[in-house]
């Protein structure tokens, strides 16, 4: 008797956590809600003629695994319910790069660039924040949410890991080189890191907060679309 409660028991748990199963396709269908919403830009609310006191705002949001999380901003302010509020979102300042002595930028791309963003100004072309040579195999440009790497040298891997995010990415190539850092501070990147190894050289990218990134690849180049 006490044999089948002990199985019945096991079942019932296991019918318990079968929501937990981390095989299952939720987050895929998270990620595909993800992308059909368009960004915030602004919400407008108002008060009703009772209202005098803003006491906090509580704001509810979804993380990348789809669970829920809240914020509360303690305000504490008097108000006129006349008047329209609004929740805005605001650009934060891009930084200015900071390069390491090793890194090399083209010559003249400022002059450079200043004729590009003009004519890309009318072509509607996207600019990068910044764009150089690591060496002469490699080359990488910073976007608003992409990254694009370029080299003949074939991609052994690429995945993330940590909170905030690193981007780690492998390179088949037999040459050993010093490691060397780039510290950007621009496009959501806050520093790179190239090392090399036995039989490959390895890039970090170290990201400014937890991000999903989508991967392609296209005549040598490579795009990392980050979210």
């Amino acid at each position: 008797m006490r044999i089948k409660f002990f199985i019945l028991f096991l079942l019932f748990c296991v019918f318990l956590n079968a929501k937990d199963n981390p095989f299952d396709n939720n987050f895929e269908q998270q990620n595909t809600e993800f992308a059909k919403l368009s960004p915030f830009q602004r919400q407008d609310f108002n008060f009703n003629s009772n209202a005098r006191i803003l006491k906090n705002i509580t704001i509810t949001y979804i993380n990348l695994d789809g669970s829920e999380e809240q914020v509360t901003l303690d305000i504490h302010k008097s108000i006129n319910w006349h008047d329209t509020y609004s929740f805005i979102k605001t650009k934060s300042p891009d930084a200015t790069p900071i390069l390491d002595v090793s890194v090399t930028v083209p010559q003249e791309q400022g002059s450079k660039n200043t004729k590009s963003e003009e004519n890309n100004t009318t072509l509607n072309i996207e600019t990068p924040l910044f764009s150089g040579n690591i060496y002469n195999f490699l080359s990488i440009s910073f976007y608003n949410n992409k990254i694009n790497i370029k080299t003949e040298d074939k991609m052994l891997r690429n995945l993330s890991i940590g909170d905030p995010t690193k981007i780690i990415i492998d390179f088949a190539k037999k040459q050993n080189f010093n490691t060397k850092t780039l510290h950007v501070n621009t496009a959501k990147v806050k520093k790179v890191v190239f090392g090399s190894h036995k039989g490959y050289y390895r890039l970090v990218i170290y990201l400014d907060g937890k991000y999903d990134y989508n991967y392609s690849y296209s005549e040598n180049l490579h795009t990392f679309n980050y979210r």
